[in-house]
């Protein structure tokens, strides 16, 4: 209605390696819904070169305004940090795990989340931006797993698949009290990459 603000998630992952982030025009990667969203008129994108999101209402600039590379992805200037503000509704119509706003909680958290390097244009002009604070891997299941048993996440069968609908303060609120409980959880088990190291060393564990 004209009342609601609609969100979706165009994360283009534009690190270093890839063709530069133009808002405009670099395409999400998450899915073919988003991508049509984003070019429909109207319709707003958030700067950020990795994790962006499009809005549309009016919410929508309020929504992706400071959502830029220098701040962190799920700080509290983000665009998830304004959605979680604004008690927002999450809509999955697609797996539990590719929940983007979970990771909020990681930074939450205080864990240790790594900076990366996206080139980005800004005119015709190229520059590289460092990003801060960029989650790596899904652990999402132990936070479904207490918000089903609090009755908190809701599904229904589509087709052939599920949709499930949360508030993004109890999915956010869970995960934030799961990590808290056992920090680790989000590393991946028998994963060598930088963040894994990272995570461990921070907590003093070995292996």
């Amino acid at each position: 209605g004209s009342e609601g603000t609609l969100v979706m998630p165009t994360l283009s992952c534009s690190w270093l390696g890839r063709r530069p982030f133009d808002p405009a025009t670099t395409p999400c990667r998450v899915g073919a819904i988003p991508e049509a969203f984003r070019k429909r008129p109207g319709v707003l994108r958030s700067p950020h070169p990795t994790h962006s999101v499009a809005a549309f209402g009016p919410k929508a600039r309020e929504i992706v305004s400071d959502h830029v590379p220098e701040e962190p992805v799920f700080g509290p200037r983000s665009a998830y940090a304004k959605l979680y503000d604004l008690d927002a509704w999450i809509l999955m119509l697609c797996r539990l795990e590719a929940n983007t706003s979970m990771h909020m909680a990681e930074e939450r958290a205080g864990l240790l989340l790594l900076d990366f390097v996206a080139p980005v244009l800004e005119g015709r002009k190229r520059r590289e931006v460092v990003v801060r604070h960029l989650p790596l891997h899904v652990n999402f299941k132990p936070h479904y797993d207490v918000l089903a048993s609090r009755g908190l996440l809701r599904s229904a069968p589509l087709g052939e698949s599920e949709i499930h609908l949360m508030r993004m303060r109890d999915a956010v609120d869970v995960a934030v009290e799961n990590i808290r409980r056992d920090p680790g959880m989000v590393a991946a088990p028998g994963c060598d990459c930088l963040f894994c190291q990272a995570i461990r060393r921070k907590l003093g564990v070995v292996g």
